[in-house]
């Protein structure tokens, strides 16, 4: 599995005819989709379409009832452990422990994903530079605002310099100000080079990030494209009238 990324594809996350059985129904049905470097592909869909899910198979913490994830060369069935070091998974509702710092945090997750020791501290210094962390680095999280817990979220996922970036309604519960900071920050990672896949409910920030989407509704992708392709699918003037018309009975909210 390793040649699609070293033989100089620049491919990095790919979704083949995933699905996931749930008891009573299906969560998530045949989704085809990649995702290269240097690209944001945004998942738009309403509460309990199956985009947490999806996110979860292709971060290797979901098995598939079929079909396969490919991420960085490593398969989600052959590879689901070694996918987890390429991966930088991180989800709107953060769940942080309260009681250790982030400085603490940060260096379990470095350990966790094998950073050598003399690149650890370098490293920690660098996501807490980037993050603007360096006020409360060494104070319980249980003293964060929501916003700089999700700072914190994203520093961590990005710790270890993974090629994917897979995020669960990042800006979940933010203001306007710390969602700007985390939108502006996954921009700065796409820069980079990195292949980022996030969930959101919100078109503002699709709109804003995405260089493509993907609609999905009751586990299956409905439409896809850049956001001026989904409108022109649907004879849609605006992009939240053309997620209207796949979602009519269903709110993005």
């Amino acid at each position: 599995m390793e040649a699609s990324l070293n033989g100089g594809s620049c491919i990095v996350i790919e979704a083949r005819d995933l699905s996931k059985n749930v008891q009573g129904g299906t969560s998530v049905r045949n989704v085809r989709f990649t995702v290269s470097r240097g690209e944001v592909v945004g998942i738009i869909g309403p509460r309990g379409a199956g985009k947490s899910t999806l996110l979860k198979m292709l971060a290797g913490f979901v098995t598939p009832s079929s079909g396969e994830g490919v991420v960085a060369g490593l398969s989600t069935l052959m590879d689901p452990f070694r996918i987890k070091n390429r991966v930088g998974y991180a989800a709107g509702d953060c769940n942080l422990p309260t009681r250790p710092t982030p400085r603490e945090l940060l260096k379990q997750r470095g350990q966790l994903h094998g950073v050598p020791p003399l690149e650890l501290e370098a490293r920690i210094e660098a996501v807490v530079n980037a993050f603007e962390l360096e006020r409360f680095v060494d104070l319980p999280v249980a003293t964060l605002q929501p916003d700089q817990q999700q700072r914190l979220n994203l520093a961590r996922a990005l710790l270890h310099d993974p090629p994917a970036l897979i995020l669960d309604e990042p800006t979940h519960s933010l203001d306007l100000m710390g969602s700007h900071f985390v939108l502006m920050s996954i921009r700065a990672a796409r820069d980079a080079g990195k292949a980022v896949l996030l969930a959101t409910r919100s078109l503002s920030d699709a709109e804003f990030l995405c260089d493509r989407v993907l609609l999905m509704h009751a586990g299956a992708i409905v439409d896809q494209g850049t956001i001026s392709e989904v409108c022109a699918h649907t004879g849609a003037r605006t992009f939240t009238e053309a997620v209207m018309r796949q979602f009519p009975l269903r709110t993005t909210a």
